[in-house]
């Protein structure tokens, strides 16, 4: 057993609530993947866009980055790992009918909302959760993880995507949207993560936000607080 995976295994042990919360950015960066990244070609496919539709459709779907500050404000009693939860169920809920149906345009705006809103919701939430959780000692080296994980996980669900696609595994000619359904999966296996950290982390002392911001900061670690999708 080398000397990385022995310090791994006992950060495991000592520390689940960690490795959750990395499994939870992994998944939900997956989930992402399958659905934010194909929107282009569903409004296309599907609704057959025009160029005037397809600049509408922004405002319903980037509308959430404006208004997360805004809920994050108001719900701001529940707690970081409430939120969360908040976030994958919206983003699992928008994405599932999509997946399932194809509603009228207007319909179709309103869960593209729904969805969105979870997404961008979870921007801000990951980056305050990802650092109250980090040692102080460690704090740039799990930022830059949990930065690391987010690229890769976007990496690997693109090729599928693009295989999936040439092989004909995926289709927007079907009455249900199999990528749709794939992302809505992570995204249940995303709330399922954010449920059992909530349980796990929810006794483990934290450090306050505004400390661990100015760690970050002191160490020259350039935070991203809303973050782009």
């Amino acid at each position: 057993m080398t000397k990385w995976t022995s310090n791994a295994l006992k950060t495991l042990k000592e520390r689940p609530e960690l490795y959750l919360f990395m499994a939870l950015i992994a998944v939900h960066a997956m989930g992402n993947g399958f659905s934010d990244a194909v929107y282009g070609n569903y409004y296309k496919e599907v609704y057959n866009v025009t160029a005037q539709q397809r600049a509408f459709i922004e405002f319903p779907r980037e509308l959430p980055g404006v208004l997360c500050s805004v809920v994050i404000a108001a719900l701001a009693m529940l707690g970081d790992f409430r939120l969360s939860i908040i976030a994958q169920l919206l983003a699992l809920a928008g994405l599932t009918v999509l997946g399932l149906f194809t509603p009228s345009f207007s319909m179709m705006l309103l869960f593209l909302f729904i969805n969105s809103l979870g997404m961008h919701l979870f921007m801000p939430l990951q980056d305050s959760i990802g650092m109250s959780l980090a040692e102080p000692e460690k704090l740039g080296r799990r930022v830059a993880q949990y930065a690391s994980i987010r690229t890769a996980c976007a990496f690997i669900s693109g090729i599928i995507i693009f295989i999936a696609f040439r092989t004909g595994v995926f289709t927007f000619q079907s009455n249900i949207r199999p990528v749709f359904l794939v992302g809505a999966g992570f995204f249940l296996l995303a709330l399922i993560l954010a449920i059992r950290l909530l349980k796990v982390a929810g006794n483990v002392p934290r450090q306050p936000p505004g400390r661990a911001l100015r760690r970050a900061e002191a160490a020259g670690v350039r935070v991203r607080l809303l973050g782009d999708h």
